[in-house]
């Protein structure tokens, strides 16, 4: 079974072309099912700066177009507009891609800490869904495994900002002192909580927070002793606000042009900075021409991530180390897990000698029974003294392309046996 890898990320991918095939938590399920009606295992990682399908197949090529097709389509794009940003690793580089975006060697911040908990999300939605089993369980068990080994025996996310104190940090940078200023968050899942947290560490005057669930905006708005409003006062809200921070789990936009053109009059040319971290995007991208109006994107918060880059950089060479170490285990593991399924499958294939021997002894009904047992002793020794040198080859040397050649020879299906077939 070979590991693999398509995706996009902010490294290959610009905001509009990520939001464009992103999943938000309520479409997984739907798309987990649809995808395992194809492929033998799948699991969908979707973040704010990715979107990459992991699957365990045996056709590498055939599944690779299939999703490729499967995410234009269920996004209802042309192929084409998204060919060009994608990524496709298979076994070892899938595994080894998938270990770094654990250990936030991937992130736009290094060592950004909530990614660890996105790939065990993930990990958990295919689970229930029925589409990750054997293989894609042991790859993901062992990512977390080398996520937390990284965090714990480096430094890599040592007082590491996530992509919302970021985002404040860059609201800093441009408007300086935020006690005069009145900050609007809009949405209150983990990235709002954390934007909010954040936005109150750095002295905000005022916190006026607006989400579709009051009960919840009420309780975080109590928390940081802020302003709780319900959704449809969002236009009043982004009148009295300077800074606006989006960051909610809408499939469309929930800040219109039109609103913040309202606001930015309301402001009689005092600035009016916004912040989008959502995926897919919270606000218009057409507010960035409104006069007087900041508007700062996913990809705007580079600049700040580098510097924090720059900060963690020594200690990239040891989580470098840790995941070249566990890549390198479960290939062995996953290799010798292959290997014994190979020789179990080729071993009962072999015992097709059973029916031929049947066969024979009902063509001899006069033997004696000593004789049959000679027969089936002569067999049985026969086949051992055949599989003999193939067996031992694959167990001292064996890799995956033999095990793959052994499969395409003799027409073999491991995945349906159990190791423990094997006589050894």
């Amino acid at each position: 079974m070979n590991i693999l890898l398509i995706g996009l990320n902010q490294k290959t991918a610009p905001v509009e072309v990520r939001e464009s095939v992103s999943f938000s938590k309520e479409q997984l399920p739907d798309a987990l099912s649809l995808l395992k009606e194809q492929v033998e295992e799948v699991v969908i990682l979707a973040t704010c700066n990715r979107t990459e399908i992991y699957s365990a197949t045996q056709d590498p090529v055939r599944t690779g177009e299939m999703i490729r097709s499967f995410l234009a389509k269920i996004h209802g794009i042309a192929a084409d507009d998204i060919t060009p940003y994608l990524y496709e690793y298979t076994d070892d580089a899938a595994v080894r891609h998938l270990f770094e975006v654990a250990s936030g060697m991937d992130s736009l911040v290094l060592g950004e800490p909530q990614i660890l908990g996105q790939v065990r999300d993930s990990f958990t939605e295919a689970v229930q869904a029925l589409s990750a089993k054997r293989d894609l369980s042991n790859l993901f068990h062992q990512a977390l495994h080398v996520g937390k080994k990284a965090r714990k025996e480096t430094a890599i996310g040592r007082h590491a900002m996530s992509v919302s104190y970021v985002c404040v940090e860059l609201v800093r940078e441009t408007l300086g002192e935020l006690r005069e200023s009145t900050a609007l968050l809009v949405g209150v899942g983990e990235a709002g909580k954390l934007a909010c947290r954040a936005l109150a560490k750095a002295g905000v005057g005022r916190i006026t927070v607006v989400n579709r669930t009051y009960h919840r905006v009420r309780s975080l708005a109590d928390e940081l002793g802020g302003i709780a409003l319900p959704f449809d006062r969002l236009v009043e809200a982004l009148a009295e606000a300077d800074i606006v921070i989006s960051a909610t789990g809408a499939s469309t936009h929930v800040i219109s042009a039109a609103a913040v053109k309202q606001a930015a009059r309301e402001h009689h040319g005092n600035p009016l900075l916004l912040m989008d971290i959502a995926m897919p995007r919270d606000i218009d991208p057409v507010v960035a021409d409104i006069p007087g109006v900041s508007l700062y994107d996913i990809d705007d918060l580079q600049a700040v991530s580098a510097s924090n880059r720059r900060e963690r950089e020594g200690e990239v060479v040891k989580v470098e180390a840790i995941i070249e170490e566990a890549v390198a285990g479960f290939s062995e593991s996953r290799g010798s897990s292959l290997v014994d399924s190979t020789l179990a499958a080729l071993y009962h294939q072999a015992e097709l000698r059973q029916r031929e021997v049947a066969k024979t002894l009902n063509l001899l009904p006069e033997i004696t029974e000593k004789q049959r047992n000679d027969i089936e002793t002569m067999s049985r020794s026969l086949i051992r003294k055949l599989l003999h040198n193939p067996m031992a080859a694959l167990r001292g040397q064996g890799g995956a392309a033999d095990c793959e050649a052994f499969t395409r020879l003799f027409n073999l299906d491991p995945g349906d046996l159990d190791p423990g077939d094997d006589p050894k």
